[in-house]
């Protein structure tokens, strides 16, 4: 009884002795994995501030954009100029006579409107352009 007891005791010692890191090699294969993490998340932020400061630079052509769509001037109804990363674009919204709308500049085209005076439909919208900002 005794043998078979001592030899459970060296079998399971074995055992549990293949699965220690001896070397502290998954240790440092994680400090390593959290470094990338930590420099794609910096990358990430870095690449997602440089297009929201590029979006800003076509603000004379989103204006030329809506003066041709509405023949009008529009130069001071451009509320606010953004980046999209879910959808990676630049918007920019704006309002007249009561309405509100957000444009995607690179597809040129109407992503969505609101009539101001529709409180729910107001509401609606600014919620859509928190979510194209990711806020």
């Amino acid at each position: 009884m005794k043998k078979i007891i001592s030899l459970s005791l060296v079998f399971v010692l074995f055992l549990s002795s293949c699965s220690i890191d001896w070397n502290w090699e998954k240790d440092n294969k994680i400090v390593e994995l959290e470094k990338e993490v930590t420099l794609l998340k910096k990358n990430k932020e870095n690449d997602i501030f440089k297009k929201k400061q590029e979006c800003l630079k076509y603000k004379d052509e989103m204006l030329k954009q809506l003066n041709d769509i509405w023949h009008i001037n529009w130069a001071e109804y451009i509320d606010e100029i953004f980046y999209s990363n879910k959808n990676d674009t630049c918007f920019y919204t704006s309002n007249w006579t009561n309405s509100y709308i957000i444009y995607d500049y690179f597809n040129n085209k109407f992503f969505d409107w609101a009539n101001y005076s529709n409180f729910e439909d107001s509401n609606r919208l600014k919620l859509k352009i928190k979510e194209l900002k990711w806020e």
